[in-house]
Parts: C-alpha cells; sequence; structure tokens
C-alpha cells in the first residue's frame, strides 16, 4: 500500500511530456507505468494478474 501511495502525476509526466502518441500507441508507452501498478492492486484485491488480462471493464 505504501508503494501505491506514492504514485502521483510526476510518475507518468515524462512519458506523456515526450510523446505525441494517442491511443493504443500510448498505452503501450505508458505500459512501463501502468504495469507496477496493475500489479500491486491486483495483490491488494487478492486477483491473479497477468500482463495478458484483459483491463476493459464488463458492462
Amino acid at each position: 500500500m505504501l508503494a501505491l501511495s506514492c504514485i502521483d502525476v510526476d510518475i507518468a509526466t515524462p512519458i506523456m511530456s515526450q510523446t505525441t502518441a494517442s491511443g493504443s500507441l500510448m498505452r503501450k508507452k505508458l505500459e512501463p507505468v501502468t504495469l507496477p501498478i496493475l500489479q500491486l492492486i491486483s495483490v491488494l484485491s487478492g486477483k491473479e494478474f497477468s500482463a495478458n488480462t484483459t483491463r476493459r471493464r464488463s458492462r
């Protein structure tokens, strides 16, 4: 939980400021930031995380 509490906008700023990408390309560029965050969230929620797991919400 300590690692998640330290997350702020400064983590993504270097990536966001150096690219004009959007959509799936932006998602790929942000992956080094988002994967560790998603892994930590999965530990807290008790669910297994896989990088291949779909992250879309079910309707």
